[in-house]
């Protein structure tokens, strides 16, 4: 195939046949991998484009378009073994070129708020790719030692499960 020129939408109400719609090639199969196995529950919905040559996907030299843009509803992502599923994300997804950008507006990381979340990945091809994150949360602190202890570091946190008492305690006056 020399050329193509295709668009369309998508509607995926069953995270379970996400595997079906990630591309076999083009991107790092680790992270198609985790994509199977971090995209627990929710829906996506949107469109694609793919325009240009095969041969020059995915069109760094401005000589074709890659583009899927969507929706997430009440998204489960479990993003690492062991840690903490975030739950019911909403979120807008864009993969354009060889990059991926998500806008969560909300969701929840055990008790807590999830809001204004940005995450990219510059480059999805092979090679190790490097996730970067930048959120708002809004917690307290029996929430974060929740977090912690709910993660595969609960061994090195395990003295905040102990109880605290004071026999003595001398505070300064104003």
């Amino acid at each position: 195939i020399d050329n193509i020129d295709l668009a369309g939408n998508f509607n995926i109400t069953d995270l379970e046949k996400i595997k079906h719609f990630l591309p076999v090639s083009g991107i790092n199969p680790s992270l198609n991998m985790w994509l199977e196995s971090a995209l627990q529950q929710g829906e996506l919905s949107g469109d694609f484009v793919l325009r240009g040559s095969p041969k020059d996907f995915p069109f760094e030299k401005n000589n074709g378009e890659f583009r899927i843009t969507a929706k997430a509803k009440r998204l489960n992502l479990a993003y690492w073994p062991k840690w903490p599923m975030a739950r019911h994300l909403d979120a807008k997804l864009e993969c354009k070129g060889k990059a991926l950008f998500v806008d969560i507006y909300k969701g929840q990381l055990l008790d807590t708020q999830i809001s204004n979340a940005h995450i990219a990945i510059a480059d999805l091809r092979r090679g190790k790719q490097v996730l970067t994150l930048k959120t708002d949360l809004h917690s307290d602190a029996s929430d974060i030692v929740r977090f912690l202890l709910h993660s595969p570091l609960h061994e090195k946190f395990s003295v905040l499960r102990e109880p605290v008492s004071y026999t003595h305690l001398t505070l300064p006056t104003i």
